[in-house]
């Protein structure tokens, strides 16, 4: 199923923040937003126009709510609404009292950047987590992410942001297949150095048109610690240039 373009927007953070800040970022500044996520949003409420959106959100879909959240921060590119970073907030914070992955997932955005409200990394992990509970793999991820990096007055730990990495890369998170790669390339959390596995999460992300990720991949083939594979970055290496480390 095709992803509703609002959720796929959403789903690319880095994008999202862009958006929030300035009111003027769209899906192609992120290629992970051509990655299939989970339809978290009715597709009959996607196509709705901004006056209908908005009806709809005023008697109560949190759905909808959070729908109008993203036109008010511009994150769909559209025109049919003059940006308003508090209206945006104001109908996320009512998608997320409604515990609607999207409204939850979004408002922790905002705190996570500081866009329109004082930054929080504590209060976003929370709305992360809850969020990647309720489904959302970008939830997940951040959740994963600042355990990792011990973001939000968290005790560092990749032990305890693998599982919520798993969990994002099932759902589809290019982002979280390169965290894992990068665990397994570097032996963390526990994990064993394994560069096959660290090069197959490499090529998931990759799939998932995640640059970084097929940047890494071809690191590791350069370096020899995998083998080149059709459809990865660049030209297969030449035997004389390739050496495995020992």
């Amino acid at each position: 199923m095709k992803p509703s373009r609002f959720f796929v927007l959403a789903a690319c953070t880095a994008s999202l923040f862009a958006a929030l800040e300035s009111a003027a970022a769209t899906a192609e500044h992120c290629p992970a937003a051509q990655a299939t996520y989970p339809l978290l949003i009715d597709a009959k409420i996607d196509a709705l126009n901004f006056a209908e959106l908005k009806r709809l959100a005023d008697k109560g879909d949190a759905g909808a709510q959070a729908l109008v959240g993203l036109r008010y921060a511009g994150a769909d590119g559209t025109t049919d609404v003059a940006p308003d970073i508090k209206k945006a907030l104001e109908y996320f914070q009512k998608s997320a009292n409604k515990s609607h992955v999207m409204g939850e997932y979004l408002l922790g955005v905002a705190y996570m950047s500081g866009a329109g409200v004082e930054k929080d990394e504590a209060r976003a992990f929370d709305l992360f987590k809850r969020a990647g509970e309720h489904g959302h793999p970008n939830g997940s991820y951040w959740v994963g992410e600042m355990t990792a990096k011990g973001r939000g007055f968290l005790v560092p730990s990749w032990e305890r942001a693998l599982p919520n990495f798993s969990l994002a890369a099932a759902g589809g998170a290019s982002d979280a297949y390169v965290e894992l790669g990068y665990m397994y390339e570097k032996g963390l959390g526990n994990l064993k150095v394994d560069y096959e596995k660290a090069a197959y999460c490499y090529r998931q992300g990759g799939q998932l048109k995640s640059q970084t990720a097929q940047y890494n991949v071809r690191v590791l083939i350069d370096k020899g610690l995998t083998a080149w594979q059709p459809g990865d970055p660049g030209e297969p290496p030449i035997k004389s240039e390739t050496y495995r480390v020992k």
